[in-house]
């Protein structure tokens, strides 16, 4: 027998659903991605059928449930058909960055929590606040995490320090949230006996244009950084 909750109908019964004429073609590769997320139960297995239990969304999502024997959660609305099915897959939006982060926040992971935070009190891009979060090592690893629920933070007071000298340019140059800005001041500070208020006092002097990549700040920054330092002072920032 099908339990309600709260609009929302479960059931094991699976001989009751119908596929409708007209829908997409079944994609084997999406069900085996789908099937390693549900199975981690890190994905909601809701389905929309209407009256006559047609899938109106989710047939990717009934056969995997069908095939593991997971309960299907669906939603009746009566008088859709395959107009609705062409409307809902023009306009389903794309979750983004902060709808995943807003998801785990209310799931009670406080990393996403401080992800929110630091990324409204320093104002950077998604990629990043990550890469600030998590270092360039894990960056790429990190932005997959993000989404499946398995994102964390190894040291957040070191990157907000590292986030708090980025916003002491603010002052000096008005790209300071540009990414390949951030990410050549990361490497720069990685490097020893680097001087912060040298760095903010030079800029402060010499003008910084944009640059498109890393290289080209990095070269430009240690020009900016070394002029008028005697020789033995200088320091190179392009060989890290």
């Amino acid at each position: 027998m099908d339990k309600k909750v709260e609009g929302l109908r479960v059931t094991t019964d699976y001989k009751k659903f119908k596929f409708l004429d007209g829908n997409r073609k079944i994609d084997p590769a999406h069900i085996k991605k789908l099937e390693a997320k549900m199975k981690e139960n890190k994905l909601f297995n809701v389905i929309i059928v209407n009256e006559k239990f047609e899938i109106i969304e989710g047939q990717h999502r009934f056969i995997v449930c069908q095939n593991n024997n997971l309960p299907i959660n669906y939603i009746v609305v009566n008088g859709y058909g395959i107009n609705e099915v062409q409307t809902y897959n023009t306009n389903i939006k794309v979750w983004r960055s902060n709808d995943f982060a807003n998801c785990y926040c209310k799931l009670g992971n406080e990393n996403y929590k401080k992800h929110l935070d630091f990324r409204k009190k320093y104002g950077f891009s998604h990629s990043v606040t990550i890469t600030i979060l998590v270092g360039f090592q894990w960056g790429r690893t990190a932005r997959g995490l993000f989404m499946s629920g398995d994102f964390e933070i190894p040291d957040y007071f070191a990157a907000t320090e590292k986030a708090e000298k980025l916003h002491d340019f603010r002052e000096v140059y008005d790209g300071w949230k540009r990414r390949s800005f951030v990410y050549a001041m990361l490497r720069i500070f990685e490097k020893d006996y680097y001087r912060h208020k040298r760095m903010i006092k030079q800029l402060a002097r010499h003008k910084l244009r944009d640059f498109p990549s890393v290289k080209y700040y990095l070269d430009e920054l240690e020009r900016i950084y070394n002029y008028g330092y005697q020789k033995h002072n200088r320091l190179r920032f392009t060989t890290l």
